[in-house]
């Protein structure tokens, strides 16, 4: 929940603001990387497939791909 994840938003936000303070980042690269990692935090933590569907990576010598499956 939102509780959990406030420090450490708030440690991440402060980094940010060292970071382009000290010009070792700019802005944009700030807010891409928040962007980015709050897309992959929806995308990782709260499903958005239903129960039913899988998607499972496939790795092999020479392969490379993946595996959905479905029930119905």
């Amino acid at each position: 929940g939102w509780q959990a994840a406030t420090p450490a938003y708030a440690v991440s936000a402060w980094v940010a603001y060292i970071r382009v303070n000290e010009d070792k980042h700019y802005v944009r690269d700030v807010v891409a990387g928040c962007a980015l990692a709050y897309g992959l935090s929806k995308l990782v933590v709260k499903p958005w497939l239903p129960a039913e569907v899988s998607v499972l990576p496939v790795i092999g010598p020479g392969e490379i791909g993946l595996n959905l499956s479905a029930r119905w």
